[in-house]
């Protein structure tokens, strides 16, 4: 027997293809990708500081010669052996190293920030995979550049190199770069993640893209070891070919997370008011407002006879001020470039050198093994985590944000103790600057656990009904894409760039100073925040106009017992 027939339904029945397993939309699919594109990531990292130090050596001490160890060499040999001691060494070296690789990273971060909003629209519309897929074309390009570059006998590369290195940010900014891949990850698994295992989704594929990062230098280091000449062109050929097969993958194999009929909707942001034009008065600021358009996702809402709540914008300022702290990350290469004598081929395994690999592996134990363990064997997970209550079988949306809250301060506060830690010890002391600089990897589920935190909120405020729809998820991850864009690789950056250039010579730990000061401002925001109840304001009553709904009338009742 047939079941109700609503006026909605098909005249004619349509015939349900079943799809196969390996066309399902999965979070296994996102491993491979995760794993190479982080490897490939992780292969260059210090290489592209390497050859931004190169070049400012060869800029600067171009006339003379200059001593590596026991042999004599000019500068027409820097790009094909080991950096001198005295690139390390000259802070007017280190100093212009750091502007031009602030320059590098702005201009990155500033076309990615204006893009990052449209490739997340462009994701609800288009699809998860055809923008992940732009997203690594761009990477492709952007490591072929730094490869040319790279090249022992580029003719125009003594006069023209830092202007044909420019090229590499303006590609990968203009397709996305990191944060829309990163973010569009995100969006994928959000589309096939049930609510409350998004944290654990999250974290566990950050730190996936951790294993690649952790081998990548390690990988580095032996490519390396094995030229005399410590030639960083194969490196860059090796990186750009792992992005080309990640983006084949991702084109050609992985499966759509959105269904046909979610990516033809019309978002809610599509049908809203439609945009007037700008007054003359705010004319000159229109490229401004539009690379800050994608943020409206996190504005302050109102529902109904409500106050404002500004809870998801705190959020969203907490999150800007960490992610400028974690601009702190490419200037660290400069720090043990000039504090240590490190070099790309030292900062790996199998030395005792081996700062971002062992930071790394520790942030892969924290976060696949530690943090989202299904037996919550972490101390800090069998702490916070959310049970249910007594009589019900599910955990409510306020619990699981309050977890969720919980876990990002406890990994911020983890931030400013590695920050503290290097800023009070003793400046030449290497193991000591290794240990602390690992405690951050405890620190290293507060981006996942942020975006987590961001999308439970919405969603809470959903199922209280304090706004009519959910958020597009590629919107709102557009927006965390912009705050990415905006404080990792263009703001922070420049603050870092300005403190490094100007510390360097006197207090070269004046970059971690600034890192401690952000880092407790964003603990301090989030410390502000708290998921608010539905508490409706005094005086704001029912229209007695309005149609009643349904359940118990909402008209105060006079429950006194009379007075005989």
């Amino acid at each position: 027997m047939s079941g109700p027939v609503s006026d909605r339904d098909p005249l004619l029945p349509q015939a349900r293809r079943s799809q196969s397993r390996w066309r399902r939309p999965h979070p296994r699919w996102l491993i491979p990708l995760a794993l190479v594109a982080s490897l490939a990531r992780g292969l260059t990292l210090a290489a592209r500081v390497q050859i931004v130090t190169r070049l400012s050596c060869d800029a600067l001490h171009r006339p003379s010669r200059v001593t590596a160890g026991d042999l004599q060499i000019t500068s027409d040999d820097l790009t094909a052996l080991a950096i001198p001691t005295i690139c390390f060494t000259d802070p007017a070296v280190l100093a212009s190293a750091a502007r031009v690789q602030m320059l590098l990273t702005v201009l990155s971060g500033g076309l990615a920030a204006f893009t990052a909003g449209r490739w997340g629209k462009f994701s609800d519309k288009s699809g998860r995979t055809k923008t992940m897929s732009a997203a690594l074309l761009g990477l492709v390009m952007a490591e072929a550049i730094y490869a040319l570059v790279s090249l022992r006998h580029l003719p125009f590369k003594r006069r023209h190199g830092h202007r044909l290195l420019i090229l590499a940010p303006i590609l990968e900014g203009l397709f996305g770069s990191w944060p829309t891949l990163q973010a569009t990850m995100n969006a994928y698994l959000s589309d096939i993640t049930p609510n409350g295992s998004t944290s654990r989704m999250f974290s566990r594929f950050l730190g996936l893209l951790y294993i690649g990062f952790a081998v990548g230098p390690s990988v580095a280091s032996f490519i390396l070891r094995q030229t005399v000449t410590k030639d960083l062109t194969p490196l860059f050929y090796l990186s750009s070919l792992f992005y080309l097969l990640s983006f084949l993958f991702i084109l050609v194999v992985v499966p759509e997370s959105l269904q046909p009929s979610d990516k033809q909707a019309p978002s809610t942001s599509d049908i809203q008011i439609p945009a007037r034009p700008l007054s003359p008065h705010y004319a000159p600021y229109a490229p401004f407002l539009k690379l800050l358009a994608p943020l409206a996702a996190l504005r302050p809402r109102r529902a109904g006879a409500m106050r404002k709540d500004y809870t998801l914008t705190i959020m969203a300022v907490s999150y800007f001020i960490y992610l400028m702290s974690l601009a702190l990350y490419q200037v660290k290469y400069l720090y043990a470039e000039h504090v240590f004598s490190w070099d790309a081929g030292r900062v790996s395994f199998p030395n005792l050198d081996l700062l971002p690999s062992l930071t790394f592996a520790a942030r892969i134990l924290h976060l696949i093994y530690g943090l989202c363990s299904r037996n919550h064997v972490a101390l800090w997970v069998f702490v916070f985590r959310p049970r249910p209550l007594r009589g019900r079988a599910s955990i409510s949306p306020r619990r699981e944000l309050s977890f969720d809250l919980s876990l990002v301060r406890f990994s911020i506060f983890l931030d400013v103790l590695s920050h503290g830690a290097v800023v009070l010890a003793p400046t030449q002391s290497q193991s000591w600057f290794v240990l602390a600089t690992t405690l951050t990897s405890l620190g290293s589920a507060s981006v996942p656990s942020y975006s987590s935190t961001v999308l439970g909120y919405v969603r809470y405020r959903t199922a209280q009904g304090e706004q009519a729809e959910e958020e597009d998820v590629g919107a709102l991850f557009g927006a965390l894409a912009t705050l990415q864009s905006l404080g990792q690789t263009i703001i922070g950056p420049i603050l870092f760039g300005l403190v490094s250039s100007a510390t360097v010579s006197q207090y070269p730990k004046g970059i971690f100073v600034l890192a401690f000061g952000l880092a407790s401002a964003a603990l301090v925001l989030m410390l502000l925040t708290r998921p608010r109840k539905r508490v409706i304001l005094v005086g704001a009553r029912k229209d007695p106009k309005s149609p009643r709904g349904r359940g118990r009338s909402a008209i105060p009742k006079d429950i006194t017992p009379p007075t005989s």
